[in-house]
């Protein structure tokens, strides 16, 4: 994947363009399943109908950006993208959150 984004490079800053391209073909690939138990990556109808104790409206933001952060190893555009949002928008949600990431 690096080898292709390096190789189609024409100039300037290096695009993500091929790794969005690569991961959309291979998406398969980067599925992970959801539930361990069922084996399935399709989510509930409800994905909190699993959960037996419910985050606050306050609490359930900051899990979800941890998860995004912890899925991507720390890759804060990555992360946004996964949550929806853009870039900056993240940070100003880790800002308002106090967490500190790499």
């Amino acid at each position: 994947m690096v080898f292709d984004a390096v190789s189609n490079h024409k100039k300037g800053m290096l695009s993500t363009e091929r790794f969005r391209i690569h991961i959309q073909k291979h998406q398969a690939i980067y599925k992970k399943p959801l539930f361990a138990d069922t084996g399935t990556t399709q989510a509930p109808a409800n994905p909190f109908s699993l959960i037996e104790s419910l985050p606050t409206l306050k609490q359930a933001p900051i899990f979800l950006i941890k998860e995004a952060l912890n899925r991507t190893r720390g890759n804060r555009g990555a992360a946004a993208m996964i949550l929806g949002i853009t870039r900056s928008g993240l940070n100003k949600a880790l800002q308002r959150a106090g967490i500190k990431s790499e």
